[in-house]
C-alpha cells in the first residue's frame, strides 16, 4: 500500500467512476483500476464493487475511506505545517464556522488575518458544530468555531473556551406574540430551529415540558441563520436566536426578541480541534486571533 493507491481509492469514491477518477487525477483509467487492485491485494478485501449507477464502496470501503481521508489530510497537513515552519506561509487554513460566529465575529479576524498572510487561502464551511466537527476528526478541517452540541463532542476532539451565548425567542417585528409575557403563549406557535435547537433533548424542549407543555411544533429545520431569519421576518414563524444575532446582526431591523422568564438558555461557544494533531502553524495563528478578538470584545 502507498500514497498513490489510497488518492486512486479516493478519487474514484468521490467521482462515482474509474473514468472520473481518472480524469481527475489526470492518469489512465487502467493505471486506476491496477492501483485499486493492488490496494485491496494488500488490504485482503474487496473495497469497490460496480452497479448500474457506477462505482459503489462496499462495507469495507465505506469504513477504509475514513482512515484513507485521515491519511492523505495529514500528509498534506504536514507538508504545509513544514513548509510555514521555515517561514513560508502559503498553503490553506479549512475551518468550519456557526452562522453567528460567521456574521459577526470572523470577518475582522479573518480579514486582518489575510493581509498579514497574502499567500494562505482561507477555506470556509458554514454550519454547526453537530455537522462540521466529524470534518475536524477525518483531518479535513483544521478547527471548529460553534456552540457545543448537547451530545458532546469525539474522544478525539478538544477545545478552547471563547464566550456564552445567550438565546431568546426570535419573531418578526409587530408579530401577534412580540409582547407575549410567558412561554406558554409560544405552546401553538409555528417554529423554525436549528436541529440541535430542536432536539427532544435540548434546553427549548426541556423548558416546555417544565411547564407541562408538548414540545415546540417545528415542522421547519435549518442550520442557515440567513435563511431562519428570513422567513421569521417575513411570516409568524418564530425561533431560538442568540441575542446577539437579533440586535447586531443584518436583519436587526425587521426581528425582535421575546424574553420570557421560563426560557433562559446560555450556550457555550467554543473552538474544537484534534487533541491528537498539532494545529499548523497558520491554522494556530488563526485560532489565536479568533480567541484574543473574542476576549478583547466587551459586547460579547
Amino acid at each position: 500500500m502507498n500514497l498513490r493507491h489510497i488518492r486512486c481509492f479516493i478519487a474514484v469514491a468521490d467521482t462515482g467512476s474509474i473514468r472520473g477518477a481518472a480524469r481527475k487525477l489526470g492518469i489512465t483509467q487502467p493505471a486506476v483500476t491496477k492501483a485499486v487492485q493492488q490496494l485491496e491485494s494488500s488490504l485482503g478485501t474487496p473495497l469497490l464493487m460496480r452497479s448500474v449507477s457506477g462505482t459503489v464502496l462496499t462495507s469495507y470501503g465505506v469504513a477504509f475511506l475514513a482512515r484513507a481521508r485521515l491519511v492523505d489530510g495529514e500528509l498534506g497537513r504536514a507538508r504545509e505545517e513544514l513548509t510555514q515552519l521555515t517561514g513560508q506561509f502559503t498553503g490553506s487554513v479549512a475551518i468550519g464556522l456557526e452562522p453567528t460566529v460567521a456574521e459577526l465575529i470572523a470577518p475582522q479576524v479573518i480579514s486582518e488575518f489575510q493581509a498579514r498572510r497574502p499567500n494562505i487561502t482561507v477555506r470556509i464551511v458554514g454550519g454547526l458544530p453537530t455537522s462540521t466537527l466529524q470534518r475536524v476528526c477525518d483531518g479535513s478541517l483544521d478547527f471548529v468555531v460553534g456552540s457545543r452540541p448537547v451530545s458532546g463532542v469525539p474522544a478525539v476532539i478538544d477545545s478552547w473556551p471563547l464566550y456564552s451565548m445567550s438565546f431568546a425567542i426570535a419573531v418578526r417585528r409587530r408579530h401577534p406574540l412580540a409582547r407575549a409575557k410567558s412561554l406558554m403563549e409560544f405552546a401553538h406557535a409555528q417554529w423554525i430551529l436549528t436541529r440541535s435547537a430542536a432536539s427532544p433533548d435540548g434546553p427549548l424542549a426541556r423548558a416546555f415540558a417544565d411547564l407541562d407543555l408538548e414540545p415546540p411544533h417545528c415542522r421547519l429545520l435549518s442550520d442557515s441563520l440567513v435563511a431562519t431569519q428570513s422567513i421569521v421576518a417575513a411570516t409568524d414563524c418564530v425561533s431560538l436566536m442568540s441575542l446577539r444575532s437579533v440586535t447586531q446582526g443584518i436583519m436587526r431591523q425587521q426581528l425582535v426578541t421575546v424574553e420570557v422568564p421560563q426560557l433562559n438558555i446560555v450556550s457555550s461557544e467554543e473552538l474544537f480541534f484534534r487533541r491528537d494533531a498539532p494545529l499548523p502553524p497558520a491554522a494556530l495563528e488563526l485560532a489565536t486571533a479568533l480567541r484574543e478578538s473574542v476576549q478583547a470584545s466587551k459586547a460579547l
